[in-house]
């Protein structure tokens, strides 16, 4: 026989589990606005109660990304820039970090997206973000040669040796210019040198090339 507080204790986590789903609900409707950039749908997910800087579900043990994030990755697409705006607008974070560590801004960065990482610099505050290796956002910008990118790192406190250990790599000339190191010449390649082989025939000793 149940008793009352069996009930009671059921009843409750009914509750919870619709209240659960009700949720997942509004996080795949505001998700799935994302993937198709339909800002008004965006915008009704929010008001509704999705959550603007919900984790992706994933796997258990995924990244877990936000709808930030995920733009960023996807930055060369038409139109990303502008949904990423209005996103920051209704205020998305962009200092949430996934299980890596990683960032929206060091999302875009890896990208390759310096419009939108400049963007997300005029509000960010997380600037050590990195990944899983603990790779930094400003040693990826500096490797990618994003130049502008690097500048505004660094104006906002992000590690210089972090910058010129990945300036002393590439031959990007912009960072290397901004880190102060000198461009890397391309060196000529050497011709080719002759090489003389002999063979010998009944007409005597000749060379290789002419065989």
């Amino acid at each position: 026989m149940i008793t009352a507080g069996e009930l009671a204790a059921r009843k409750a986590q009914d509750t919870e589990l619709s209240a659960q789903a009700a949720r997942q609900q509004k996080q795949r409707k505001l998700s799935d606005a994302v993937s198709a950039q339909d800002t008004m749908a965006v915008h009704q997910a929010i008001a509704e109660g999705a959550d603007i800087d919900a984790h992706d579900h994933g796997h258990d043990d995924g990244p877990k990304w936000t709808p930030l994030s995920n733009l960023a990755m996807r930055c060369d697409k038409a139109g990303t820039l502008d949904m990423v705006k209005s996103m920051m607008l209704k205020g998305a974070n962009v200092d949430k970090r996934d299980r890596r560590g990683r960032t929206p801004l060091f999302h875009a960065i890896m990208s390759g997206c310096s419009d939108m990482a400049l963007e997300m610099l005029k509000t960010a505050k997380d600037i050590g973000t990195h990944d899983g290796d603990g790779v930094t956002a400003v040693y990826r910008a500096t490797e990618r040669g994003l130049t502008d990118v690097v500048k505004a790192l660094l104006e906002k406190g992000a590690s210089e040796q972090d910058a010129r250990s990945a300036a002393n790599h590439v031959k990007h000339e912009g960072v290397r210019r901004l880190m102060g190191l000198p461009a890397i010449e391309e060196k000529t390649a050497a011709p080719a040198k002759t090489s003389y082989s002999y063979g010998y025939s009944s007409g005597g000793a000749t060379l290789k090339n002419d065989l």
